[in-house]
């Protein structure tokens, strides 16, 4: 009679052989917890992601309305600042002209 490895036993005769598929789903059973769990985690900073995708959006488009009004803002101010100086250009030709009288005709007696 030849002696016979018991059939529960690898070769090295340390580790039970699963033959059974309830043993291999009971070994799976926590890497199946971990995956959900890692699975809902990705869902969550994914959808962290997007909310912050949108609002990077929303802040942009702000930033940008804001920037159009002040250039719109820079441009009526500069405009203003021209005509500001065209009518004090004005003012001083007025006030010149009427500070010296208009010279007389050589023909004026008085």
């Amino acid at each position: 009679m030849l002696p016979q490895d018991p059939p529960e036993q690898d070769r090295q005769g340390l580790h039970p052989v699963p033959r059974d598929g309830e043993l291999v789903v009971r070994a799976l059973r926590p890497l199946q917890t971990l995956l959900e769990r890692e699975t809902a985690d990705r869902r969550t900073l994914q959808a962290q992601s997007d909310d912050l995708r949108a609002r990077l959006a929303a802040a942009q488009l702000e930033t940008a309305e804001a920037r159009r009004e002040a250039d719109v803002q820079r441009a009526a101010a500069s405009a203003a600042q021209s005509h500001v100086i065209d009518l004090r250009a004005q003012v001083d030709a007025l006030r010149d002209a009427l500070a010296e009288p208009p010279p007389r005709p050589w023909w004026w007696p008085f």
